[in-house]
């Protein structure tokens, strides 16, 4: 039953899936630390793992409600383009990714305006491999 059961773990992690991850920032930065490039390295893996042939990486990037809009649309894409570079740099294909600026539209956690609220201060990095629905 053991056996039975590590070769059923094996099985559900070669399968193709939809992998997520998040680099948060620091309030009004979009400098990597020592624990995003942890983060982004584990993208990078998954990326190469070579079970599936990833169809696309998409980086978004996304800040919380403090300072204008103005800066907070700029800032979300400044994040985003530090995580695609830094996939880039690790070997990733450019054109396998797509980056954009989310801003304070789509946060994690809901506040009022000018709100310092760090967990909605990241990039969301989504590694998408195709399903037997795509082709």
């Amino acid at each position: 039953l053991a056996i039975t059961r590590v070769h059923e773990a094996r099985l559900l992690r070669s399968a193709c899936e939809t992998i997520a991850r998040q680099v948060y920032f620091a309030s009004n930065a979009s400098a990597l630390d020592a624990t995003s490039l942890e983060i982004i390295e584990d993208a990078v893996r998954e990326v190469r793992r070579g079970a599936c042939n990833v169809s696309r990486v998409s980086i978004v990037g996304h800040t919380d409600t403090v300072g204008a809009a103005a800066r907070n649309i700029e800032l979300s894409l400044d994040r985003a383009e530090v995580v695609r570079d830094a996939l880039v740099t690790r070997g990733i294909d450019a054109a396998l990714i797509a980056a954009e600026g989310a801003s304070e539209e789509r946060p994690l956690h809901q506040t009022a305006d000018n709100v310092a609220e760090p967990i909605n201060r990241f990039v969301e990095i989504v590694i998408e491999a195709p399903t037997a629905e795509t082709p």
